[in-house]
């Protein structure tokens, strides 16, 4: 988890200061089609394609946690999500295992990419105390129920919420 954690920090805030210099409308592009490539990940059983199973060595986590924090943070979507997509496609872990090392990890890259996006002036800290007071206690109630519920399951509801999510971002910027 370390070289992952340290990885992440270091890509989420190169991240954040890059998307500084790219239009915003580029950036809800990356944000949207990330948002359907995701979804179809959790909506479609890929784990009958053959991808190579990557062993855990140092490099090549500390490669993915560059370019997962790099990415998110680029395109404002936390890490865990292709955290996910990563260490259950090509690594092979087991998706509870994966949600808890990448909600650990992610705390950590959304706290590098936020220090990033506030020293370019885009964090409203209102927003931010709003979002931490309902947040906190709903992400504790998600893991719990994360926790029990089947694997299939959680890759179908988090699947259609960001498919539903998606659509409605490109429903609203066609008005």
């Amino acid at each position: 988890i370390l070289p992952l954690t340290i990885s992440v920090i270091i890509g989420a805030f190169c991240g954040s200061t890059v998307a500084h210099f790219v239009r915003g409308s580029y950036l809800l592009i990356f944000f949207i089609t990330a948002l359907y490539i995701i979804a179809l990940y959790m909506l479609f059983n890929f784990k009958d394609i053959k991808t190579p199973s990557l062993e855990l060595r140092p490099v090549v986590v500390i490669l993915t946690g560059l370019g997962t924090g790099f990415f998110a943070s680029l395109v404002g979507l936390g890490g865990g999500l292709f955290t996910i997509i990563i260490f259950t496609l090509f690594f092979r872990q087991p998706i509870h295992e994966v949600v808890g090392i990448s909600t650990f990890v992610q705390v950590f890259g959304a706290l590098s990419g936020s220090i990033g996006y506030m020293i370019n002036g885009y964090v409203n800290f209102l927003v931010v105390l709003v979002m931490l007071i309902g947040g906190i206690p709903s992400a504790q109630f998600g893991a719990k129920l994360a926790h029990k519920m089947e694997a299939k399951s959680l890759h179908r509801i988090f699947g259609v919420l960001l498919f539903l999510i998606a659509t409605i971002l490109i429903v609203g910027r066609f008005k």
